[in-house]
């Protein structure tokens, strides 16, 4: 079912401008006089009764819903529950969530829903800002529901009792591992296709690596490029790694790889372990990697 829309009028043009403001600039908004859910409600497709109320909300946007659909039509989920007001009337308006809605909708998937009970337009407009402070589904949280062979390596290391990332890889934007899923992908596209992760992560980097997996090196390159990540970075908890020299370590191990046919490790990582990362160049921006990767190369023993 096709949620009803309410006709905008120039006065809700100011509020979708307030809202617009609202993500933008992160202020807090207050939200008080609703009821909070106690639990998550299931919704089946086609979702009788689910309304979009564009007073407040936002349009489409054609290109993540896109970037949804690819997921939950490569067997992934939507992790994030959307957010739903219950007026005193009992009808149902989409609060945060909007895109996830028509990605589902178009898959003929449940979606997961907490459920607000408002009883003013203001409390339902106020609560609307509040959680788009957050700015929706982020690219960790895309990989871990991701189905393809990329979203399942990356929680294999996160996961696996035998990986020595266990417990450090991040798919939680508020975390403190010190690995994000996104860094650790765009390593791996690197070591097994020697690309650089350019461009958007679940639309560009997710999809190159799901292919460049398939490739008979990719699983032992993978894992042999993880041990040296972990022996020459020691990653912990509350210590944030950095793209650029896991990235430039990641070119560097797979030009080792190729000329040696298989992985190989330095004689000694000592140098490498000794480094200091930030000093080496001016600043972490990606025009500098030529000079970390050289850096890398020369203590490369």
């Amino acid at each position: 079912m096709t949620p009803r829309k309410k006709k905008k009028s120039m006065g809700q043009s100011l509020r979708l401008f307030e809202a617009a403001t609202a993500r933008k600039i992160g202020k807090e908004v207050v939200v008080s006089g609703i009821d909070l859910p106690s639990r998550i409600t299931m919704l089946q497709p086609p979702f009788k009764g689910l309304s979009i109320d564009e007073s407040y909300q936002r349009l489409q946007i054609t290109d993540r819903v896109r970037r949804l659909i690819h997921v939950l039509k490569n067997g992934g989920v939507i992790a994030d529950p959307i957010a739903v007001a219950e007026r005193d009337d009992e009808s149902l308006w989409i609060v945060d969530g909007q895109q996830r809605y028509w990605a589902a909708l178009e898959c003929g998937v449940p979606l997961r829903a907490t459920i607000y009970k408002v009883h003013t337009y203001e409390q339902e407009a106020n609560l609307f800002y509040a959680l788009n402070n957050r700015m929706g589904l982020a690219a960790n949280t895309v990989i871990k529901g991701w189905q393809g062979p990329s979203g399942l390596l990356v929680r294999h290391y996160a996961e696996s009792a035998e990986s020595p990332l266990r417990g450090l890889v991040m798919f939680d934007p508020n975390g403190s591992m010190p690995i994000t899923a996104t860094l650790l992908a765009k390593c791996f596209l690197t070591v097994t296709a020697g690309l650089l992760p350019t461009g958007n992560v679940p639309a560009q980097v997710l999809p190159r690596l799901d292919v460049a997996l398939q490739a008979p090196h990719a699983q032992p390159w993978c894992d042999a490029f993880v041990k040296l990540l972990s022996v020459v970075f020691q990653p912990e908890r509350g210590k944030r790694l950095r793209l650029l020299p896991l990235l430039a370590l990641a070119q560097v191990a797979r030009e080792k790889y190729e000329a040696a046919g298989r992985p190989v490790v330095p004689a000694s990582c000592t140098a490498l372990k000794r480094a200091n990362w930030d000093t080496v160049v001016p600043s972490h921006a990606m025009k500098f990697l030529p000079t970390m990767r050289a850096e890398v190369m020369r203590r490369w023993k």
